[in-house]
């Protein structure tokens, strides 16, 4: 019982100033930052300094002074703040900053969507490397993006994830790619008590 309830437990340890932030209770914890509908409300708050630690397992926080909660938290309520090196946007992209479009079709294929046949294209996007390629609907991305740098090109000749046993231009079918030897045929018997003689 205790190795099943171990594997998803994690050692969490936390020094004094450094920041984490905190997971409160819906509905009731709601004096740190109150929220007009609480079913939206935030999963952590924070980030909060840590003042002291209580114990083994508990770390006294501070809080702001408007709060009604108590300042004692267990390390499991506890997050780790992201390093000051890792950059994290509290806002959204203004509207005409600079969009990923699609740069290069590195492969395609067929794909079945019930009676229909789609293909779909791996993208390499514009500002990013062929690691980071996603496989997406081809007339879907036409009508997003009809001027990408992308169309009129036809598969890219180049090693990585591209199979170089298909021509360039011909679409690559799922069938073609996968083939997985056929079971052979069993032949069909009859159950030995319905064909005895006295049937």
């Amino acid at each position: 019982m205790k190795a099943q309830a171990d594997k998803h437990r994690t050692e969490r340890s936390f020094a004094i100033g450094d920041s984490v932030f905190l997971k409160l209770q819906p509905y009731l914890q709601s004096s740190v930052a109150p929220r007009a509908n609480h079913k939206l409300a935030f999963k952590y708050y924070g980030p909060f300094k840590i003042i002291s630690r209580v114990g083994e397992v508990a770390y006294h926080l501070d809080l702001p002074v408007t709060s009604r909660v108590h300042p004692v938290f267990h390390v499991s309520l506890l997050k780790r703040v992201l390093a000051p090196d890792c950059q994290v946007r509290s806002q959204l992209p203004p509207p005409d900053a600079h969009l990923q479009v699609p740069e290069q079709v590195l492969q395609q294929w067929v794909v079945r969507r019930g009676n229909d046949s789609v293909v779909q294209v791996l993208i390499r996007w514009s500002d990013s490397t062929e690691d980071m390629a996603t496989w997406e609907d081809k007339e879907t991305l036409k009508q997003l993006f009809p001027r990408a740098p992308a169309w009129g090109q036809a598969v890219s000749k180049g090693g990585g994830v591209v199979s170089d046993q298909v021509p360039p231009g011909e679409p690559v079918t799922r069938e073609a790619a996968v083939q997985v030897p056929a079971r052979p045929r069993r032949k069909p018997q009859r159950p030995a008590r319905l064909a005895g003689p006295e049937w």
